[in-house]
């Protein structure tokens, strides 16, 4: 089984450090302070590192976060192309 990598979430930073609670705030659109309190009252299953003191995201953990909450169809797929006969035979009935 072959996976469409065309279709697959970026990270804007890169995916083999671990990040802090302010960047994976940012790539998931929300206050480091509600991540703060999403993981205090274990309200998703967002996985986390804790380094000392430090609590700290794995890329990989929030693509998948992020991709579990997906709601609705997939993204859009790319346009079918259309031939040049089919193209005339469709501005014919417009």
């Amino acid at each position: 089984m072959s996976r469409d990598n065309s279709q697959q979430l970026r990270l804007p930073f890169g995916s083999a450090k671990l990040v802090d609670q302010n960047e994976a705030a940012a790539f998931l659109g929300i206050s480091a302070k509600t991540l703060a309190t999403w993981r205090s009252e274990r309200r998703y299953s967002l996985a986390y590192v804790r380094v000392g003191r430090a609590i700290r995201y794995e890329p990989a953990a929030l693509l998948a976060f992020v991709q579990r909450r997906r709601v609705g169809p997939k993204p859009p797929a790319r346009a079918i192309p259309v031939s040049r006969q089919s193209r005339a035979a469709l501005r014919k009935t417009a």
